[in-house]
């Protein structure tokens, strides 16, 4: 490395009681540093206190009043100057008073008589080393900064996320309630309408609109109330009993000891909306397997008319997705979607994918978390 690394010349304090040594010192070391010099241990002390304060320091070994190991414990323990390289100097080359002034923090040794180019080279790699410390440090606070700045927007972003949140939800149960009085007329006057027309078709037509209207405005509704949703624990449910009131079938299936804690008229809900979503997807009546894990169970459809790439299929699920309006599920208008919410609540799940291979299959699964007690504490099914 040579002087022109830094873009002044660096301070260099050397302690010595020796005049001729500081003379040397000073003459080696003029061209590239600026070179401060100390005739004891205190005087050294009180120059390294002064700003700005030297990148590194000289210090002899042997010195009365003080000698350098003092010196250098005295510097160590001080948090201003304890980050200052302490290089000794010593005609001494006893191993043991090697090792000591390396315990008390010393990072290197040079010899009497010095070497011009040991001392050279070696006052170079450790302010180096300072430098390199240095710029670690302003890196380092540079990415706390980073840091904090990012966390601080992240925290703003998810409040932001939180007021849409309340925001859809609120609106959601707002237009629920809004449509409510409007569609109440338009039902009303409707089949007063087709009572006088008399007319089997439209009766029927009307009666599946004003119905699918109806779950319409109830979906919106739950989707708002859901967000809200106490998340105390529910009571216990038996698995089988649940299923139960789905298929017959299932409860054969089921052990008995494992039950879930969710909200049974939600979660059956949500379930019947499961067993709707795999009877459109499939040309016969769907096969729905159930499969027991640690802690959850999970029924799935095997679906052989899934007409959806799978991106679509990733996107089934999602509030504002174009995917159901499209496909064969559209009028099923908000139900998969508060199925899905449903499931979430209570730390299950509901999802469609796409068979890889065949492009016209793929699987529906729904999961509920499930966890296993004695059977003596089952309410009967």
């Amino acid at each position: 490395m040579n002087a022109q690394f830094y873009p002044a010349k660096p301070r260099i304090l050397a302690i010595d009681d020796t005049g001729a040594n500081l003379a040397l010192l000073s003459e080696i070391l003029g061209d590239r540093y600026r070179v401060i010099v100390a005739k004891s241990g205190e005087k050294g002390l009180a120059i390294a206190h002064k700003t700005p304060q030297p990148e590194l320091i000289l210090l002899d070994m042997v010195m009365p009043d003080m000698d350098g190991l003092e010196v250098c414990r005295r510097l160590k323990a001080d948090p201003v100057l304890k980050e200052i390289p302490v290089i000794f100097i010593s005609s001494n080359t006893d191993s043991l008073r090697i090792v000591d002034a390396f315990t008390q923090g010393g990072v290197d040794y040079i010899s009497k008589p010095f070497q011009q180019s040991e001392v050279l080279a070696r006052i170079e790699t450790h302010l180096q080393i300072v430098t390199l410390r240095r710029e670690l440090r302003e890196h380092n606070q540079h990415l706390e900064e980073l840091v904090a700045s990012r966390t601080r927007e992240l925290a703003a972003s998810n409040r932001r996320v939180e007021d849409m949140s309340r925001l859809k939800d609120e609106f959601l149960r707002m237009i629920s309630h809004e449509m409510r009085t409007p569609a109440n007329g338009l039902f009303g006057v409707g089949q007063i309408i087709l009572d006088m027309v008399n007319d089997q078709e439209l009766s029927e037509m009307f009666a599946q609109s004003s119905q699918r209207l109806e779950q319409l405005m109830d979906d919106a509704m739950l989707l708002g109330v859901l967000e809200k949703y106490p998340m105390e624990q529910p009571d216990q449910i038996p698995v089988a009993s649940l299923l139960q009131e789905l298929a017959q079938k299932f409860s054969a299936e089921v052990p008995l000891h494992l039950v879930t804690r969710v909200d049974r008229d939600l979660c059956c809900r949500a379930l019947r909306t499961f067993c709707e979503i795999a009877v459109i997807f499939c040309r016969q009546d769907p096969a729905i397997s159930v499969f027991l894990g640690e802690a959850d169970c999970k029924l799935v459809a095997s679906l052989d008319s899934l007409e959806l790439t799978g991106e679509d299929a990733d996107r089934f699920f999602d509030l504002g997705s174009s995917v159901r309006p499209r496909s064969k599920a559209q009028r099923l208008a908000l139900s998969p979607v508060v199925a899905h919410k449903i499931l979430r609540t209570f730390g299950g799940d509901l999802k469609l994918s796409k068979d890889t291979v065949n492009s016209r299959e793929g699987y529906l699964e729904a999961v509920l978390p499930t966890e296993s007690i004695a059977r003596k504490n089952l309410s009967p099914a």
